[in-house]
């Protein structure tokens, strides 16, 4: 490493009071000696904060020009340089996901093994979101200034050639943008830093629907304990999910309606759902559970939902398959009852596989 001190001195002498310094670092050696860095560094202040950036460089004029640069980017606003930027990695990207997820969209977080045991011998867990795994395993260590449009391309590539689907790789990656975006929030990073995302096709609509008439065919011809289940998705359009989770608390003591709180839909608001005329045997249902059950207890695992929702996909199918076919009931796409969901304009319902 040449140091040309004459030179070094003669740019510093350029710089006022306040405007920065250009030179060499030291660290401790092995031995307490000062070790000076390998490259220049310039320093400059940011507001009430000092920063301290490696130019890359031994050449006094080439570091006093990149000072000037940083000098002149902050005061136009810029609040990351670009070597702070390409020290943030993927993994803080990921971590700042999870915050906010953690803060605002909660049911977003799943849980996976980590592979570890504790000292009673269960199996430790982790919150991530949906498609950290493959994201976890391609982005590892990688700084964000690295992850460019070609690079997200590279990882679609990557997925399909592992089986994933175009609608799979899309919602992965629709995490990794929202990370960028989220980081953007935070004065992390800015518009040039998040790359171009060009994601693959999502799923089409599905199709396949039933009439009133076919679905009270259906209904009919499947067994006893699943009809009142099969009744509350058709006409409410309730999320199979939030179905689930519906207490004898959320419905009304004269069983007129079911609210549902906020935290079990996806809405910002709880969820009124009259129990119209059409639901009369629904009603009586209720009605006649309402008394023998515990306020707590969840409603539709009664009623025959925990058997539905229990169901391997397959098995699911074949069996749905087969009543259709005994019942002569033309649907385009039959799969599993777990999903049946109305639409609410033409007062009809698919049946579509629960993903």
């Amino acid at each position: 490493m040449a140091i040309n001190n004459a030179k070094l001195q003669e740019v510093n002498t350029r710089l006022k009071r306040g405007e920065g310094w250009i030179g060499y670092r030291t660290s401790k050696g092995s031995n307490g000696e000062k070790l000076p860095s390998k490259f220049l560094y310039f320093a400059f202040y940011q507001g009430s904060q000092q920063k301290f950036v490696n130019s890359k460089t031994n050449d006094p004029e080439e570091a006093y020009r990149q000072l000037l640069d940083a000098r002149r980017a902050a005061t136009e606003g810029v609040r990351l340089l670009p070597s702070e930027v390409s020290r943030i990695r993927y993994e803080d990207l990921s971590t700042i996901l999870l915050d906010y997820y953690r803060e605002h969209k909660p049911r977003s977080i799943i849980k996976r093994y980590t592979g570890d045991i504790d000292s009673a011998g269960n199996k430790l867990t982790e919150e991530v979101f949906a498609g950290a795994n493959k994201l976890d395993k391609f982005f590892i260590r990688m700084p964000i200034t690295e992850i460019t449009a070609l690079k997200i391309k590279d990882y679609v590539k990557w997925r399909r050639k592992e089986g994933d689907a175009d609608p799979t790789i899309r919602r992965q990656l629709g995490n990794l943008r929202s990370a960028f975006t989220q980081a953007k929030a935070l004065d992390l990073i800015t518009d040039s830093h998040i790359p171009t995302f060009v994601l693959p096709a999502d799923s089409k609509p599905r199709k396949g629907f039933l009439d009133l008439p076919e679905f009270s065919t259906l209904r009919d011809a499947v067994p006893e304990k699943f009809r009142p289940t099969l009744t509350f998705l058709y006409f409410s359009g309730c999320r199979s999910g939030a179905a689930k989770k519906i207490t004898w608390t959320m419905i009304d003591k004269d069983c007129n309606g079911i609210t549902l709180p906020r935290e079990i839909i996806k809405n910002d608001e709880p969820l009124t759902m009259p129990l119209a005329v059409s639901w009369k045997k629904l009603r009586s249902h209720f009605a006649s559970y309402a008394n023998l059950s515990g306020n707590q207890l969840i409603v539709f695992s009664i009623l025959g939902t925990s058997e539905i929702f229990g169901m391997r996909p397959a098995a699911n199918s074949a069996l749905e398959s087969t009543i259709l076919k005994r019942e002569r009931i033309q649907v385009e796409r039959p799969t599993t009852f777990a999903a049946v969901r109305p639409v609410i304009s033409s007062k009809r319902v698919w049946i579509a596989a629960s993903r």
